[in-house]
């Protein structure tokens, strides 16, 4: 299994969290925050970005990302992610609710959660992965582990001149009748994924 290389990765930040990315594998890997901030309240991270026109799938939360983020309560990892490197999340003191997409544990290095209060905080994860996350270090240290609720939410808006209905959970958008009984007329342009108003993250079916 050949690992992505981040020596050269290029750092960015987007939406409140910096990236590095790994251009020749077309990853990013979630990192420290470049600008002496910290990241705060509800972190969360998407299973992809789009950066330049490239979109990169988040494979990655790296060393110390989060390290001393005293302020952080809750952390949102999509199944995207595989790999979390050492002290990823150490010392996050408010660090109350993890949300772990995964299907498989994400393999975890020395001192992820050193310094967190496991005892009162949750690990919420798919149901047909509860077993295998309670039988794992260092997320078998959550005292509560609960089935992850998931709700798909759908949004209906109008962008020159198209409805389209987005859906949150697998960021798509399809386009839909107008919701003013109107009828499309004259010559229509269904934008992509690269063109369209909506947000970068919808991909339009």
């Amino acid at each position: 299994l050949l690992l992505p290389i981040w020596a050269n990765a290029e750092t960015v930040k987007m939406d409140g969290i910096w990236y590095g990315l790994n251009a020749q594998d077309n990853v990013a890997e979630v990192i420290k925050s470049g600008d002496d901030s910290q990241y705060r309240g509800n972190v969360i991270i998407p299973q992809k970005v789009m950066y330049n026109g490239v979109e990169y799938a988040v494979t990655e939360i790296g060393n110390e990302a989060f390290l001393e983020c005293k302020y952080l309560t809750g952390i949102t990892i999509p199944h995207s992610v595989a790999n979390i490197g050492d002290e990823a999340f150490k010392g996050c003191a408010k660090l109350t609710d993890v949300y772990c997409e995964a299907d498989k544990v994400p393999t975890t290095k020395n001192g992820v959660f050193d310094g967190v209060d496991l005892k009162h905080a949750t690990l919420h994860v798919p149901e047909s992965a509860i077993d295998e996350f309670k039988s794992s270090a260092p997320w078998s240290g959550f005292r509560t582990i609960k089935a992850l609720v998931v709700i798909v939410e759908k949004d209906r808006i109008q962008v020159d001149g198209l409805w389209f209905e987005l859906t949150h959970e697998d960021q798509t958008a399809e386009i839909v009748a107008a919701k003013d009984s109107s009828k499309y007329i004259g010559n229509i342009i269904i934008p992509d994924r690269k063109s369209t108003r909506l947000n970068s993250s919808h991909q339009v079916l």
